[in-house]
């Protein structure tokens, strides 16, 4: 069993699934059995290199946790390389998009933050807030996050200000 590893045992099947923290844990030859020759990116030297030269470790946001089954006998059944992301780097085409959108947000800057907030405080109402002052109402639901709206997580669009006289009604 791999050193720093979490186990769980599926009695009804006699399958025990680890966690195992680095691929050097895992027989080069086991783990190459199950995944063959085809595609080079699964192969327990590939994988190993990436280990060894510093590309996938915690320092990088990318910390191994590779997926192993093995049968009531010990032999490895399955195996999937896994990374724990502690970072949002490396997801470029995701990640920056949505780092530009928020950029591009209108209350994004803290001082357009600070000057929405400003305008408040000279009386002015936060129409939106003001008919759903309580945490928790957004605007937008991104749809691609599982259920965003049930978990509260939004964004607010739309920012309207108005006079007190109109923001009241």
């Amino acid at each position: 069993m791999p050193k720093n590893s979490s186990t769980a045992w599926l009695s009804e099947r006699q399958v025990q699934i680890e966690s195992a923290a680095s691929i050097a844990e895992i027989p080069a030859a086991s783990w190459n059995r199950l995944h063959g020759t085809h595609y080079p990116f699964l192969r327990h030297e590939y994988l190993l290199a990436l280990e060894a030269s510093g590309c996938v470790c915690s320092a990088t946001g990318w910390t191994p946790c590779h997926l192993i089954v093995r049968n009531g006998q010990g032999m490895l059944v399955g195996a999937m390389p896994l990374y724990r992301k502690t970072n949002s780097f490396g997801e470029f085409v995701f990640d920056w998009a949505w780092a530009d959108a928020y950029e591009r947000h209108v209350c994004f800057h803290t001082d357009v933050r600070a000057a929405f907030a400003e305008c408040c405080a000279w009386g002015f109402v936060d129409v939106f807030r003001k008919h759903h002052p309580e945490p928790g109402h957004f605007t937008f639901f991104d749809y691609r996050t599982p259920n965003a709206v049930r978990r509260g997580l939004g964004w607010r669009l739309d920012y309207v200000l108005a006079s007190p006289a109109l923001g009241v009604r």
